[in-house]
């Protein structure tokens, strides 16, 4: 380029000492030929300077992905389950990455087909495009393995939360049965009422308090543990089943109505868990 300037500049001084050069026709052929020349060069220097800025605008893109990267792989191999936020930023990033690789292809691809168009050759741009192209290939096989791996580990994170939710609901069942079975351990029922009453339900039969066969609808279902007394609205009662009598009494309120206490709860109930009384 520079030698085609000389010549051109050489010949316009030949020109020039011609007797009205600018008026020849070779010196405006020449003058024609340089403002080509020139404007071509100006061409060719903005297409180099257009290709080189996207070029470094890629490079860039890869070493922000590059950093990205390695604290993506980081966090995917730290000991322990991965907090709800740190999954959905690590989801994020993926999904940056992924679109960011995806224009750095098209960039790619677009900077090869101008090289390829273009009448000009750039060996250094052509040399760099295929280093990038390269290294881009290689960086979607790096994050299509880090998401398999992401992907495993999101597996087993599930099954462990399966795993986890089947246990809390045994340990939940356990807890139901215990309790139900505490409840039962501690669960007794009484009733009270006139000798006919007790007769016509069948819950005593010839003064005798009958262990089956009666109607249990007609007891109460009590929580040894919280029950401690139960008015009897009468002024006299006397205990038709069997429990410790130093486990319990009967005492008198202002108007001599009985009421029934029981003062051992453990002792009482340990022999039977129905206690019927007679009232008068």
């Amino acid at each position: 380029m520079k030698k085609i300037f000389i010549f051109l500049a050489s010949a316009l001084l030949i020109a020039t000492s011609c007797k009205n050069p600018k008026e020849s026709d070779e010196y405006k052929r020449l003058q024609a030929e340089n403002d080509s020349l020139r404007q071509a060069g100006i061409k060719q220097s903005g297409e180099y300077s257009d290709m080189l800025n996207l070029i470094n605008e890629v490079e860039d893109n890869l070493q922000a992905m590059k950093e990205k990267e390695n604290y993506l792989t980081e966090q995917s191999r730290t000991n322990g389950e991965l907090t709800p936020s740190t999954r959905e930023r690590i989801n994020s990033d993926m999904t940056l990455l992924s679109e960011t690789l995806k224009k750095n292809k098209e960039q790619i691809a677009k900077l090869q087909n101008q090289l390829k168009s273009s009448n000009n050759k750039y060996s250094d741009l052509e040399k760099r495009l295929s280093r990038l192209s390269t290294e881009i290939d290689e960086k979607a096989r790096a994050i299509e393995a880090l998401q398999e791996e992401l992907q495993q580990q999101k597996t087993v994170i599930v099954a462990q939360g399966q795993h986890i939710e089947e246990q809390s609901v045994a340990i939940e069942r356990q807890h139901q049965t215990i309790a139900q079975q505490d409840q039962s351990l501690h669960t007794a029922y009484y009733v009270f009422g006139t000798k006919k009453e007790l007769e016509q339900e069948k819950i005593l039969v010839k003064g005798k308090v009958l262990q089956q066969g009666y109607n249990k609808d007609y007891f109460t279902r009590i929580d040894t543990r919280q029950m401690e007394q139960i008015p009897l609205y009468s002024k006299k009662a006397r205990v038709l089943s069997t429990h410790p009598a130093n486990s319990y009494t009967l005492e008198k309120n202002d108007n001599k109505e009985l009421t029934f206490i029981i003062l051992d709860k453990k002792e009482f109930w340990s022999i039977a868990k129905y206690l019927v009384i007679q009232v008068d």
